[in-house]
């Protein structure tokens, strides 16, 4: 699969329905056998600091907490979720789609854990 960045683009104010049809697919390709992937995954924002290219935040995933690049989406504040990449947030996701992406997460663990 060849993911795009409009892959995780917002459609609407209702969430990203791309992202869920990325991680169906995800999970297909790991039932399968297929194990070198790039994948972004939810976290919260629980604290952010400075501004434009430098501006980084405190991001949670569940019990781990991690420093992140947040240039990316300079409108995203404490308590939203964010998609992370290799350490960078790619875009912003509501707290419904990041709680559905996490489910997804646990499946693919029940299968390959």
């Amino acid at each position: 699969i060849a993911w795009r960045r409009r892959d995780f683009s917002p459609s609407g104010t209702t969430g990203f329905p791309q992202t869920m049809e990325a991680l169906r697919q995800v999970r297909l390709l790991l039932h399968y056998g297929v194990e070198n992937m790039c994948l972004a995954i939810p976290g919260r924002i629980i604290s952010v600091d400075g501004e434009g290219l430098l501006r980084t935040g405190r991001v949670e995933f569940g019990s781990i907490i991690k420093e992140v690049n947040l240039a990316f989406v300079p409108d995203a504040v404490v308590g939203e979720y964010v998609l992370i990449h290799a350490g960078i947030a790619l875009g912003k996701v509501v707290e419904e789609e990041a709680q559905r992406i996490f489910g997804y997460l646990e499946e693919i663990n029940e299968i390959h854990g």
